[in-house]
């Protein structure tokens, strides 16, 4: 995870892995983001 280190010093490792596991994630809701929100 030396990749995401910087993350982990503020989630911690337990958020990071939870995470890790998600199939998908939205990051912010732009034009782009609320329309695929929606779905």
């Amino acid at each position: 995870m030396e990749r995401y280190s910087r993350q982990l010093l503020v989630l911690g490792v337990e958020l990071q892995e939870k995470i890790r596991k998600i199939r998908a994630a939205i990051v912010g809701c732009g034009a782009l983001g609320t329309g695929i929100a929606e779905l």
